[in-house]
């Protein structure tokens, strides 16, 4: 009987998995011997790369990858380094988000937009262009 579990040979994406739930997620596929690729999004303070290094110090042999969600550029750029790198991807698990913790009278337009942005349009993104790499059998979360 396979075990489930078992993902050696997998290539995994998790966007935003720089830290918390992405972070915790692409160690487990890593720790079930997938093959990672931890994808951060670039900030003023250079914080998100630091995270998304230390998450992949606990791996073997990662990709990481900068790429902006929201951009169809920067996101078909990261699906070719994929695809020059391993050859496809098996799972891609889409994880990136924000939150604007406001009530609707605090909070703005911009805000909304970012979240809409960010959680819905990065999704479409990356789901589109993982499209071209993903292997016969592969797993859109």
């Amino acid at each position: 009987m396979n075990d489930p579990l078992d993902f050696s040979g997998k290539i995994v994406l998790v966007t935003g998995s720089s830290r918390g739930i992405g972070a915790e997620t692409i160690k487990a596929f890593g720790a079930r011997g997938a093959k990672c690729v931890v994808n951060y999004v670039a900030d003023a303070q250079g914080q998100n790369k630091t995270d998304a290094s230390n998450v992949a110090n606990a791996l073997t042999e990662p990709l990481v990858i900068e790429c902006d969600v929201t951009n169809p550029q920067q996101v078909e750029a990261m699906m070719r380094q994929i695809a020059e790198r391993f050859g496809g991807l098996d799972v891609l698990v889409n994880n990136s988000g924000i939150i604007r913790d406001r009530t609707m009278k605090k909070m703005t337009l911009e805000d909304f937009e970012s979240v809409v942005r960010v959680n819905l349009a990065g999704t479409f993104n990356v789901t589109k262009h993982a499209a071209a790499v993903l292997r016969n059998g592969g797993r859109v979360i």
